[in-house]
């Protein structure tokens, strides 16, 4: 049966929120339940919001829609959706932890319910779906967050979207959207998109997150323009790394705005189009990362590294946890998802076979 849990909660900490009823989710029948839909049917009919679901490696964990909860949650009692330390990705296409097929729907979406978590999923996006899909249709989504997971579209059907916050004729605010990893490969359309349409008016937080080569763009934006009003996208983006798209690396708010943007970096000259300081643009991904396809892991001499700006609201990257006090490994914060062990970056001497991913093997 699930676990009660009586730890206070920080929203930034470690801790169970109070009172909260953690289920295990194991495709191998060993825990809870075997799907996470399963789970969410059980969790959407109780008077506590604070359900959390501890998801395991083993098999597809299924699609999953959070939606029309009983419980009202708060910032102190919340859904999460999350994989530990142990079952979480690496951070590479060649280290998956539990994970999601988004073959025949979305991986996971959030309908009209506050303060969601979703935490180190690795989801596996086909054709036109999306990885994760936050949801305001005249209500919900306020103070949701999208922390450290891995989104890949290695299948054959092109189309899809990494992450997308959607607002229809709703205003939601205090998302944020961190430490994520995509992995276009060329295939996928979008890495993140803050959609915004009918009068809506969507504030949201883009940090630390790496998209690799997306089909269109890697950060976009849409805003509706309407006889009864336009709709607006009020964007922070910070530390991000966006490269190796088809049409740009980011687009930005033209009716709303940019509330900050800080130390983004970018492989043609869109990064800083946002206004702000900090940014990195015409980077070449080859001298980034170990692999812009498969392996986000900063590389020695990359220029994200030590390039970030620090922030206040978290120290851990997208495969470390708020225990580890991650950020920084060297004299500042990096760019993206991926803060580099002792500040240095991998050598591509330290890959198993560096030419296969086109670097250059060095001795």
């Amino acid at each position: 049966m699930p676990n009660y849990n009586d730890a206070n909660i920080n929203y930034n900490d470690c801790t169970v929120a109070y009172g909260a009823e953690v289920s295990e989710v194991k495709p191998d029948g060993s825990g809870d339940f075997t799907t996470l839909q399963s789970w969410e049917d059980y969790a959407d009919g109780q008077t506590l919001a604070s359900q959390w679901a501890e998801i395991y490696k083993g098999g597809d964990l299924g699609n999953l829609l959070i939606g029309f909860w009983t419980a009202i949650p708060t910032a102190n009692d919340y859904p999460k959706v999350y994989a530990p330390l142990s079952e979480r990705h690496g951070g590479t296409i060649s280290t998956p932890g539990a994970f999601i097929n988004a073959d025949t729907a979305n991986g996971i979406d959030v309908f009209r319910v506050n303060y969601v978590r979703i935490e180190g999923v690795t989801v596996y996006v086909q054709g036109n779906y999306t990885g994760i899909y936050l949801v305001g249709d005249t209500g919900g989504i306020d103070y949701c967050l999208v922390d450290s997971n891995m989104v890949v579209n290695d299948k054959a059907a092109a189309g899809g979207t990494g992450i997308v916050v959607y607002s229809f004729d709703n205003d939601p605010t205090g998302v944020v959207v961190r430490n994520n990893i995509i992995y276009g490969k060329g295939i996928l359309s979008n890495g993140i998109a803050v959609n915004a349409e009918l009068v809506s008016i969507v504030n949201v937080t883009l940090d630390n997150n790496t998209v690799c080569s997306c089909a269109t763009r890697g950060q976009t934006v849409s805003e509706d323009s309407l006889k009864m009003g336009d709709s607006e996208v009020y964007l922070t983006s910070r530390n991000n790394v966006i490269t190796g798209c088809g049409v740009d690396d980011y687009i930005w708010p033209v009716q709303g705005g940019v509330t900050e943007s800080k130390n983004n970096l970018s492989s043609d000259d869109t990064a800083d189009d946002g206004g702000g300081t900090g940014h990195l643009i015409d980077e070449d991904p080859a001298y980034l990362f170990v692999n812009n396809n498969t392996d986000a892991r900063l590389r020695t001499g990359s220029n994200a590294l030590n390039a970030g700006t620090t922030l206040s609201d978290f120290d851990w990257d997208a495969v470390h946890n708020c225990a580890d006090g991650w950020r920084p490994q060297g004299a500042a914060w990096d760019m993206g998802a991926l803060e580099a062990e002792g500040g240095g970056g991998v050598s591509p001497r330290q890959s198993r076979n560096p030419s296969a991913y086109g670097i250059p093997v060095i001795y």
